[in-house]
């Protein structure tokens, strides 16, 4: 994304309608303008937090124009601010702007409903608690609509109270932005002074997202090429452990498990495998490569790095058996038979989706002690979701 597109285009839509409101001398369009060119400029800016949906920075202006001019005007501000990011797009698709253009113009429209809607059930809406409980009401909506898509796609929605400072700083910012512009009770606002202050926190935060972005590209892109050894060296089928990872991630959410449990048990599906060039060929040596021997030599790999040793413990217990859970199971042990389900149904099913039933026939006749029965369930069901979708 080109962002001297944005600013660009955010710069000349501010300054264009708020010098043509100012000769015609309305307050409330050249509000509307400016706070419209800054959200063009904030569509160029994104928070984009570990799985879950990317969030612009343009949302925190849109709590402020709630209270700025009629619904309509607000509308049309929200409408042409998007249509004009939308134009200023260089690096997408026509359908994917579409529907970029649509989402975001629903997920701001159903923020500035919302706090007019609790904006009209008080006699004062002016009060403070007006103000606050229609710019709560406001983020609810606008970042529920935002988030609708994913949670239909995913079938998932993790809602536990960690991992959500990406919507913590736009909110925050959002509603110190439109609580000093156009302030409470009796006590006057500080005008477009107010989102331009404010912004300065919001930008912070978008800058160490920017920065943990870039880190969590880095590691992940190392991961997935450290994966690619095994295969390059013909002692892998190729793609295995992408296919794998994504089997795994998603048997884990069908299953339960939390983002950091993903997180390390899709790290360990891509490496699972990386002792393999490690150990003696079995040509040479006339006896088969012993899977124990693989998961200890690859589990001391990656524990040598340091910052891996929760990875390790999951490809240490892989080739283990399974162990029916009476008493306490570590949850390296529970993650490793999802990895050992994922691993063995693409090797029985050559990475071909044709080949599901009779690989997942062979794992139900497998010795009972050799699978996990609650993650081969899950298996079958993500299949089937997967059947359903194909078809």
């Amino acid at each position: 994304m080109n962002r001297r597109v944005f600013a660009t285009a955010g710069v000349a839509v501010a300054a264009g309608a708020s010098v043509a409101a100012g000769v015609a001398g309305n307050e409330t369009v050249a509000a509307l303008a400016a706070l419209g060119g800054a959200m063009v400029l904030g569509e160029a800016l994104e928070l984009r937090p570990a799985d879950r949906p990317v969030l612009p920075v343009s949302f925190a202006f849109v709590l402020v124009l709630a209270r700025v001019g009629s619904v309509a005007e607000v509308a049309l501000t929200i409408v042409l601010a998007e249509l004009v990011a939308a134009l200023a797009r260089v690096n997408l698709a026509a359908s994917a702007s579409a529907a970029r253009f649509a989402h975001r113009i629903s997920a701001a429209l159903a923020g500035v409903l919302a706090y007019r809607w609790v904006d009209g059930a008080f006699h004062d809406p002016r009060s403070t608690t007006a103000v606050l409980l229609g710019l709560v009401a406001g983020s609810a909506a606008m970042l529920a609509v935002h988030a609708l898509p994913d949670v239909i796609r995913r079938r998932h929605t993790d809602v536990a109270p960690t991992g959500r400072s990406a919507e913590i700083a736009l909110i925050t910012s959002g509603m110190l932005m439109a609580v000093g512009y156009g302030g409470l009770d009796d006590r006057l606002g500080m005008g477009l002074w107010a989102p331009l202050l404010f912004a300065i926190p919001l930008l912070a935060a978008w800058y160490s997202f920017e920065r943990l972005d870039s880190t969590r590209r880095t590691y992940n892109q190392t991961i997935r090429a450290l994966s690619l050894a095994p295969e390059l060296g013909g002692q892998v089928r190729r793609g295995h452990g992408a296919r794998v990872a994504d089997l795994v991630v998603t048997l884990g959410r069908e299953l339960g498990f939390s983002l950091d449990e993903l997180e390390a048990l899709e790290a360990a599906a891509l490496l699972h495998h990386i002792g393999l060039p490690c150990v003696d060929d079995p040509i040479a040596t006339g006896r088969p490569t012993d899977p124990l021997e693989v998961a200890e030599v690859g589990s001391r790999i990656l524990r040598s790095t340091g910052e891996l040793d929760r990875v390790a413990d999951i490809v240490a217990a892989e080739p283990l058996p399974y162990r029916s859970p009476i008493g306490d199971a570590s949850i390296a042990l529970r993650l490793a038979q999802v990895l050992k389900v994922a691993s063995a149904y693409d090797e029985l099913t050559s990475g071909d989706p044709g080949n599901a039933d009779a690989g997942l026939a062979v794992m139900y006749s497998a010795p009972g002690y050799v699978y996990d029965p609650f993650v081969l369930l899950g298996l079958e069901r993500v299949l089937t979701s997967r059947s359903a979708t194909l078809a």
